[in-house]
């Protein structure tokens, strides 16, 4: 038969200590931090609690709701009681809030006799019940007496991490300070034919484990560090990755009646690659660099081949089929289309000289009328676009760029301080500005302003390339079509480019041109034997310059 007795009154807030209560009497509140019990804790406390009796100075405490006990503190006792089959004591709460109620659950586990610590992931999951309750970040903070950053990184701790990774932590094999390092580190879907963010995740704790075993424990740090080799494994392999395109070219031979024949196959690289790391455990880069190389290797051994037999034709059909091939090769270099975006795709570290005349910002369009009609205004040239435009290229060619790299720029007196503010901000050496005069004055405002007869180019520098031969810095050259240029409204001489490109490259090196306009610096590159990579957004002035590339391939024959 129960008894209750009132201990204590608190205001509107009062106790009640209840003896001899049945366990079907008592429900565990989702209040409770403590859901989970460890199955030898409930054995030792039920022994205790057979020998001694169930003892009314550890009674659970609960509030009670339509009849039941809801034991908020105390799970522990009242699973070890239902295994012991014995009645238990309840300390019923009346009056008290769910924020009290929640605070005083944390409280009776801190002050816990039985010395059973409740588990993190009890925790995480407690935070979790209560979020789900519509209990917000800075509620159940303020109820647990933790900070609001604390309640979201566990919070995340719980949605993120693994059953096996939570047993780990429940069994104290790692503690949260581990896997809150852990948690951190994710990997992308399109990897995941390789490694998962759940396998990358348990492979570190289980590092983490396997130290501290044979060490007694692994610092904090060292998983940091860990973590952070893992996901620098992981940018490298995603790096690769997307240096394949979404479909390569595979070259197939096979030998006819009428001849050998090539058949062209489409090969997924990508996938390849990420099979090879998975099939062979990959987890060095070393390994990654092994296996992308040997990708590569095929496809540029098939192109290698494809491209023997196509030099071996002699016929007239032969030649022109390696001319077209030639062109289409000419496309791939020159593309209609945003040039700071379509950077990304270059490799690393390949490219020795940025090259390019962007737009000055200011809606540029020649006022000029002597001979044709205006010039149309060139597309983003806006100041806020211009600067936006090279400040993106800045950032996207930093890892482009070989070690020792020039960048050279054409603006005007206008941007060329904010030009060599982005420069510095980007992390670029700069170097000065080279000064373009020309005897045939330049377009612009015919009524308002003197006629402006030069052209800045900035230089900059990453690392330390040098410049030979050593020019100097004034250049005067003539307009190829005087002040009214046939192409392009901003069209630079040939001679000019020739001249800058010569003494900051050397043959075979990658010079790239992002606003190409009609491939002035592409021409120029190819002239003096160099490799060219450009792009222009307007499809009449990159057709304009497709035809003036593809001219050289006629003059080349």
């Amino acid at each position: 038969m129960s008894e209750e007795i009132i201990i204590k009154g608190e205001g509107d807030k009062t106790k009640k200590l209840w003896t001899g209560i049945l366990i079907s009497q008592c429900v565990l509140s989702p209040l409770n931090t403590r859901q989970e019990s460890p199955d030898d804790a409930v054995e030792k406390l039920a022994e205790r609690i057979n020998r001694y009796g169930f003892e009314a100075t550890r009674a659970v405490w609960a509030i009670k709701n339509n009849g039941k006990f809801e034991v908020f503190a105390g799970g522990l006792r009242l699973k070890a009681a239902e295994k012991a089959e014995s009645k238990v004591s309840v300390l019923e709460h009346i009056g008290y809030t769910e924020d009290e109620i929640v605070a005083l659950s944390d409280k009776d586990n801190e002050d816990d006799e039985y010395h059973t610590r409740v588990s993190p992931v009890e925790v995480w999951a407690s935070y979790a019940r209560l979020r789900d309750m519509g209990w917000t970040q800075e509620r159940i903070a303020d109820a647990t007496g933790v900070e609001r950053s604390t309640v979201s990184r566990r919070l995340k701790l719980h949605g993120e991490l693994s059953d096996d990774v939570k047993e780990s932590v429940r069994q104290e094999l790692i503690d949260e300070g581990h896997v809150r390092e852990v948690v951190e580190l994710c990997v992308d879907a399109h990897l995941s034919t390789w490694l998962t963010t759940e396998e990358a995740r348990q492979e570190l704790i289980d590092k983490a484990i396997i130290q501290k075993r044979k060490s007694g424990g692994k610092s904090t740090k060292a998983v940091r560090k860990d973590v952070k080799a893992m996901q620098s494994l992981i940018d490298k392999v995603d790096g690769i990755y997307n240096s394949f395109q979404d479909v390569e070219k595979l070259y197939e031979f096979k030998d006819t009646k009428k001849g050998t024949t090539i058949e062209e196959k489409k090969y997924n690289a990508r996938g390849e690659f990420l099979k090879e790391l998975k099939k062979n455990e990959v987890r060095t880069q070393i390994d990654v660099a092994f296996y992308a190389k040997e990708i590569k290797e095929k496809i540029s051994k098939s192109l290698r081949e494809y491209k023997d037999f196509i030099d071996k034709k002699s016929s007239d059909a032969d030649k022109e089929t390696e001319k077209q091939e030639k062109m289409a090769i000419i496309r791939s270099k020159f593309l209609n289309t945003e040039g700071v975006g379509a950077i990304k795709n270059l490799e690393d570290k390949s490219v020795k000289l940025v090259f390019t005349d962007h737009p000055y910002g200011k809606g540029y369009q020649s006022n000029m009328r002597w001979m044709n009609e205006k010039k149309k205004k060139i597309e983003g040239d806006t100041e806020q676009e211009a600067l936006k435009l090279v400040d993106g290229l800045l950032k996207e060619v930093k890892t482009k760029l070989m070690d020792d790299a020039h960048l050279l720029i054409f603006t005007d007196d206008k941007q060329l301080c904010n030009i060599r503010k982005l420069l510095v901000k980007n992390g670029y050496s700069f170097k000065g500005e080279l000064i373009w005069v020309n005897e045939e004055h330049g377009t612009g405002d015919i009524e308002g302003s003197f006629a402006p007869q030069h052209k800045y180019v900035v230089h900059a520098t990453q690392g330390r390339p040098i410049v030979s031969p050593r020019k100097p810095t004034v250049f005067q050259v003539v307009r190829e079509h005087g002040a009214s240029p046939e192409l392009h409204p901003t069209e630079k001489p040939l001679f000019l480019l020739r001249e800058i490109i010569e003494s900051t490259t050397g043959k075979g090196e990658l010079v790239i041109d992002p606003f190409a306009g009609i491939a002035s610096t592409l021409v120029a590159a190819h002239e003096l034997e160099r490799e060219y990579w450009g792009c222009e957004i307007d499809k009449e002035y990159w057709e304009e310059g497709i035809a003036r590339l593809e001219g050289l391939v006629t003059k080349d024959e």
